[in-house]
This record gives C-alpha cells, structure tokens and sequence, in this order.
C-alpha cells in the first residue's frame, strides 16, 4: 500500500505497510568482488522502550537481473541480518548483529561480498566499522556473472518510520567504467 518515492533529495517511503526492491539498470558488475554502499539522512524508528515494526533498509549486493535471487544485507534500529533470496525464500546467514541504536542520522553503511579466496564471504560495516561478517557455509547464496546486479530496498511495516536514503553507490572490484577501489580488493586500473 506504499512505494518509494523521492522527496528532497532523497529516496524515501511514502504510504502504507509495504517492501521495494530496486536494481540498478545500468548493467551488471563485471567481477564477484564488489561493495554496495548508502547514506541514511533518516534511519528505521521504534517506539518506547523497543516497540518495533518491521521498519528495513536494504543493500543488495548480487542479484540475478529479475530480483528472482538475491543476497541482501537488511538494517534496522537494532540489527543487521544477512539474506540469501532465491525464488520466493529468505535464508539467513549466521546469526546477525543485534544492538539498540545501531544505527544513526547521517550514517553510511556498508555491505561487502568476495574476496578471491572466497566469494562467499561477506561483511557489513557502520561508518567504515566493521559490524558482522560471516562466510555463507551453507552454501546457498549464488555468485557468478548471472548474479552481478546491484540495488536496495526499504520496508516500511504498520507502525512508525522507515528509512531515507540520500546517496547510493556501487564498487566493483575489478576493471570497469565508473568502478572505484573496493577497500581490500586491487583495482586492475
């Protein structure tokens, strides 16, 4: 009952209870090594003393070109959680990082996936600190050049706010036009 709109510079939610996901249509990245990053002007609310609502901002990292398979990383007040989507169903990978307030106005989190010893590592950072990381051991997250899609999404559920996002962006870890350096990657360029 609502969708992500823009509103003074930013993309935000706007209407009722309701997910978005959004992929980047500029084309995929062209290595498994990559970072996908955004600055939260707002972040994800709660109530007194914990009340909560399925309130989410969301950094997809790989992701085929449907949104049908995904890897995602989801923020909230209190926690981040790492997802593996594939065709209809959320698989969790370890167990996440819960802390209140994790989050804050004005940060920028970070949402990291492969290093060449293993694309299936993955770690999430809060204004360049490293929160969780985890190895998908599983395994069931996907990776290859099917899976090179990058994007976000924002839910907003019955109760308070949902996040905003002011500024989003895409690393790659190899050679590429508009690719930066993906810190702890080397760059070809």
């Amino acid at each position: 009952s609502g969708s992500v709109i823009t509103s003074s510079g930013t993309l935000a939610w706007s209407g009722g209870a309701g997910r978005e996901f959004y992929l980047f249509n500029g084309g995929p990245l062209q290595t498994d090594l990559a970072e996908v990053k955004l600055v939260l002007p707002t972040v994800p609310s709660h109530g007194w003393f914990g009340d909560d609502s399925t309130n989410y901002v969301y950094l997809i990292l790989r992701a085929n070109s449907t949104g049908t398979n995904m890897v995602m990383a989801r923020f909230g007040w209190d926690e981040v959680r790492i997802y593996s989507y594939n065709a209809g169903t959320f698989t969790q990978l370890g167990a996440g990082y819960t802390k209140s307030d994790l989050i804050t106005g004005g940060c920028s989190v970070s949402f990291k996936g492969g290093t060449a010893a293993d694309p299936r590592y993955f770690r999430i950072q809060v204004n360049e600190k490293t929160l969780y990381d985890v190895v998908d051991s599983g395994p069931v997250s996907l990776y290859g050049s099917s899976y090179r899609y990058c994007g976000f999404g924002i839910e907003k559920g019955s109760s308070y706010n949902t996040a905003a996002i002011s500024s989003w962006s895409m690393l790659d870890g190899g050679a590429s036009a508009g690719s930066g350096v993906v810190a702890g990657f080397v760059n070809t360029t």
